[in-house]
């Protein structure tokens, strides 16, 4: 596990301008997340105090409210870090006036960088999208697909999506140089310019992954371990974007033991990251969050009839061996609810009479409201608490190491983190040009029924 102290990150002799970028989404990582983790990890080391890995590196916190409405989601809130600038819930990569905007990594393309997009989700979803396509739905994923092929912006690209990048999208791509992976035994071998569509869907969970010894699928950490090889060894300067998406979903599904694990192997990913840089200062590592989900509490207490007692317990979620994706699963192919339950929670749904008719009404149903339900009696039993399945307004935690960028501190927005990064590389006059190329370039409305937004405006859009 990652817990316990860490190293220190990067040199001390400092050089005027870094050489190479790494931007890391972890999509859905508020501050109560990671106070959780870090207090998870009280009760899987002998450290009475142990840190997560990125806690020496905090250096302030980002605002995240979309041009349409004050909780952003993934689309908006990545185009924010992409392009720059502030745009409707939905959007990727594309103004509220519907015109695409250029992003850093076909900026940084065109300067001359070695590009890469890791992920753990699909490769066609919003946050990992946002850098590489332009469209006003981000449910248009097949859009999304066609596009990151016809205009490819990347040397390298790892995650998930095969339900969006069949035969003719990778065909097209080995036309045009691209090598295709699909199982991580693959990595080792693997060359650039390279894609690897590990997945049919997004990638796994790690839990549930980790409890799998037949996966092909690599961890986040070791798709980011095997794209920092490959592209060092390039003469050109790189531009990593590395995206710990499913800590979102998981909290989406209110599931404490997905949600947790998840962290965890972000936290692998960042220790992969602490090693690259250790020892040099040509490589800047920025850290943050598009938004926070799920609004998870440490404690909870709903009887106002007697005083709360101020606690919590690890061990109801540390004994949970699947998450609740999975169980959902297994229960639609006709598995036995309370069996089952028992079988991946060690809990008796029977203890809980309510909670299981609930589950019972529900049961064969899909998405995050039906794994919140199933997730309800861990929350329960270890206390801990969810204000949605949704997402959350607050401010997110921004890091930074290796080559340190001053100007990243207090509380800042989160189009300032990508102008931050505009100017310290120097791709303005490049990010120009994808602009100018651009312009004229309006993308269709959205015709999906996912909420965009009603504008309603909040602060300074520009």
């Amino acid at each position: 596990l990652w817990v316990g102290l860490v190293r220190e990150g990067g040199s001390s002799d400092k050089v005027d301008a870094p050489r190479n970028l790494i931007f890391v989404i972890s999509d859905g990582y508020g501050p109560a997340s990671a106070t959780y983790a870090r207090e998870m990890g009280l009760f899987n080391a002998s450290d009475e105090k142990p840190l997560l890995p990125l806690d020496k590196y905090l250096v302030g916190h980002a605002r995240t409210f979309s041009a349409s409405q004050v909780i952003t989601d993934s689309a908006a809130g990545a185009t924010a870090y992409s392009c720059n600038e502030r745009t409707n819930n939905g959007f990727v990569g594309v103004r509220p006036d519907l015109s695409a905007c250029g992003t850093l990594m076909e900026a940084a393309k065109r300067a001359g960088y070695t590009t890469g997009i890791v992920t753990n989700t699909r490769v066609t979803h919003a946050t990992p999208a946002s850098w590489s396509a332009h469209v006003s739905d981000r449910d248009e994923e097949q859009t999304i697909a066609n596009e990151q092929v016809a205009n490819v912006t990347y040397d390298l690209m790892f995650g998930g999506g095969e339900d969006f990048y069949g035969a003719s999208q990778l065909g097209e791509l080995e036309a045009k140089g691209f090598s295709v992976i699909s199982t991580k035994a693959e990595l080792p071998s693997a060359t650039l310019p390279v894609v690897g569509i590990f997945a049919e869907s997004h990638l796994s969970y790690e839990l549930d992954r980790m409890h799998d010894p037949a996966t092909t699928e690599p961890s986040l950490s070791e798709m980011v371990a095997r794209a920092l090889e490959l592209l060092d060894q390039q003469d050109d300067p790189f531009f990593l974007f590395i995206e710990s998406g499913r800590i979102d979903m998981a909290a989406h599904s209110n599931d404490p033991a997905a949600h947790y694990w998840e962290i965890n192997q972000y936290m692998e990913t960042i220790r992969i990251l602490e090693t690259f840089v250790e020892g040099r200062s040509d490589t800047a590592v920025v850290t943050t969050s598009d938004h926070s989900t799920g609004g998870i509490s440490t404690g909870r207490r709903y009887d106002n009839n007697t005083y709360p007692e101020y606690i919590w317990f690890p061990d109801p979620i540390l004994q949970v061996t699947n998450s609740m994706e999975l169980l959902a699963e297994a229960l639609s192919l006709g598995a036995n609810l309370t069996e089952t339950y028992y079988n991946v929670t060690g809990i008796d749904l029977n203890d809980y009479p309510r909670k299981k008719k609930k589950i019972e009404e529900y049961e064969g149903a899909t998405g995050s409201m039906f794994h919140s339900l199933l997730a309800e009696p861990i929350n329960a039993a270890a206390l801990i608490g969810w204000t949605t399945v949704g997402h959350t307004g607050v401010d997110v935690n921004v890091y930074n190491f290796g080559y340190t960028i001053d100007a990243l501190t207090g509380v800042m927005d989160n189009t300032f983190i990508g102008t931050t990064v505009r100017d310290l590389f120097q791709l303005g006059p490049y990010l120009d040009q994808v602009n100018k190329d651009y312009d004229g370039w309006f993308v269709p409305p959205p015709a999906s029924t996912r909420s965009h937004g009603t504008n309603h405006q909040y602060g300074s859009h520009d």
